[in-house]
């Protein structure tokens, strides 16, 4: 991505240059035109040549933004496109782990219960024996 946006900087700094000139070289041959000792006729014959390759200069600069801008319009579609897929990708992998971690929560979570009801159990069942055997003993003395 770097290198395209170096890429795009260098050839605006070029298209600058460029611009630049040719607006020079127009305004040097406007300058000699109407300083030249030449008469109204000539002078509009070559004013109107030099404005019509001007012109044309023109349309092919514009040309050229248009066909730079279009491309890159398609290369920013297809980075955003990619940067899209990338993203959902990541969604969906972090999706899939949650849903992995929370099905082994559950899981443990099942057996944390099931372990506690047996261990509750135990402990009735020890209880229920002692208080036995101690209403035994106590029967035992009266």
């Amino acid at each position: 991505m770097a290198t395209a946006q170096a890429d795009n900087m260098e050839e605006t700094k070029r298209g600058g240059v460029f611009l630049g000139t040719v607006i020079g070289a127009a305004s040097g041959a406007l300058l000699a035109l109407l300083l030249a000792p030449k008469s109204g006729k000539e002078l509009r014959e070559d004013l109107t040549g030099k404005l019509q390759a001007l012109q044309e200069k023109g349309a092919e600069l514009m040309q050229s933004a248009k066909e730079k801008a279009s491309e890159t319009a398609e290369a920013v579609k297809e980075q955003s496109a990619k940067l899209a897929d990338k993203a959902h990708a990541a969604t969906d992998r972090v999706a899939d782990a949650s849903h992995s971690l929370l099905d082994r929560a559950s899981a443990a979570a099942g057996e944390a219960t099931g372990a506690s009801r047996r261990t509750a159990d135990q402990a009735a069942d020890a209880a229920h024996k002692t208080l036995s055997e101690a209403d035994k003993t106590a029967k035992s003395y009266n």
